[in-house]
Parts: structure tokens; sequence; C-alpha cells
């Protein structure tokens, strides 16, 4: 046996041993495991609504200006057009957010 293969072995053995133990961690504290709710998941520090709007943006802004460039014949900075389309995308999915937000606890009431 390669001498390089042994640390593998050791580590697949404490990596067993933790996942065993996991499980009876949590058998003992009597807790449920609860998902985070989606209001609370944060990708970059903005809600995931907000950032799956941004990143549309920005893809929709660079599909603005290459269809503008292939329909007009006109070379357009695409920096703007994408910060443009983002900032966009941002706004509508904030509004979205926020209305999400206001309806939820509507309904809780």
């Amino acid at each position: 046996m390669n001498e390089n293969q042994q640390p593998l072995q050791d580590e697949e053995n404490t990596a067993k041993e933790n996942q065993a133990a996991a499980p009876a961690e949590a058998a003992e504290t009597g807790e449920p495991e609860q998902p985070e709710s989606p209001a609370e998941d944060r990708v970059f520090g903005m809600p995931r609504t907000c950032f799956r709007g941004t990143a549309l943006g920005v893809a929709f802004g660079f599909l603005l200006c290459g269809f503008a460039g292939i329909l007009f014949d006109v070379q357009l900075d695409s920096t703007m057009c994408v910060i443009v389309c983002a900032a966009a995308g941002y706004l509508i999915s904030r509004m979205v957010y926020k209305k999400r937000g206001t309806d939820a606890s509507q309904n809780s009431k």
C-alpha cells in the first residue's frame, strides 16, 4: 500500500464517524430542524428574489444590447445596458418581494 493512501482512509473513517454522530445529536435535543423561510434566505446581502431579479436584468441587458446591434446596426455600450437593466430588474423584484411580505403578513392575521 502506498503511504499517501493511508491519510485518505483516515479521513474517510473520521467522516463516517461524524455522519453517524450527527443524527444522534439531533435526536438528543428533541428539536426538529426547521428550514429557513424564503424571506430569510439571502444572497450577497439581498433577498434571493431580488438577487434573481438582478441576475435576470443583467442577462436581459446583454440580450438587449446584442439585439440592438443586430437589428439597428448600432454598437451600444453593453455596460450601460446591463447596469440599467439590472437596476430595473432589482427594483421590480424588490416590489414583488415587499408585496409577498405584505400578503404573507395579511394571510397570517
